[in-house]
């Protein structure tokens, strides 16, 4: 499938190809799900999703104008609809306004302020800090944020996907169930590297 990259959004890698392999995999058979992307950068993973799976409603939100605006070029690009939002994850207050989803999916931010100068000059040149750095010495900031987020809107038995920092991943895991997920697995890459992990929404509290 062809995307639109540029300095407002991270250019999409193969763990998030397999990540939505994942999602398709767990999706198999399931009808009428409501999936939403949060953190949606250039949108490869909602105009995947939707473009293999045409029956999903898929949703996806960015914090970034910019970004939204290359996903919403890139799903006109594939010919896919995809409901984009912005809003801000960290911010509870723009919770409310989102209905239950049956699959949150999420690449968020994982880097901390103080890996900055160890990365490769490439990526600080061309991709977008907003969606690489926590903000903070926090790297689990988001996957915290957005693990509550699906306490709050995932329908019980839903699904929640990270692609992850390997280095965290346990850390992630342990997050998950610590805010009550059940089924929590981790699951190597391509490349052997611990990179993505789902969870469930228990059916009953």
């Amino acid at each position: 499938m062809p995307f639109v990259v540029n300095p407002s959004v991270l250019i999409p890698r193969q763990e998030t190809e397999e990540l939505v392999a994942w999602v398709l995999e767990e999706a198999k058979g399931k009808k009428g799900l409501r999936v939403l992307d949060i953190g949606t950068g250039s949108g490869c993973i909602p105009i995947a999703l939707k473009k293999r799976r045409p029956d999903l409603a898929v949703h996806a939100i960015d914090v970034s104008p910019s970004a939204l605006e290359t996903a919403r070029e890139n799903a006109r690009l594939n010919q896919v609809e995809v409901t984009f939002h912005e809003a801000d994850i960290l911010d509870e207050k723009t919770w409310e306004q989102f209905p239950m989803y049956d699959i949150i999916v999420s690449n968020p931010p994982y880097i901390i302020e103080a890996e900055r100068a160890v990365m490769l000059p490439q990526v600080l040149e061309h991709e977008p800090a907003l969606a690489l750095f926590t903000g903070n010495d926090d790297p689990l900031r988001f996957i915290k944020a957005i693990a509550e987020f699906a306490t709050k809107k995932l329908n019980p038995g839903g699904l929640l996907f990270f692609e992850l920092n390997e280095f965290h991943a346990e850390a992630s895991a342990a997050e998950a169930k610590a805010q009550g997920f059940a089924e929590v697995e981790l699951r190597s890459d391509l490349n052997g590297k611990m990179r993505m992990m789902r969870a469930r929404r228990p059916l009953t509290p």
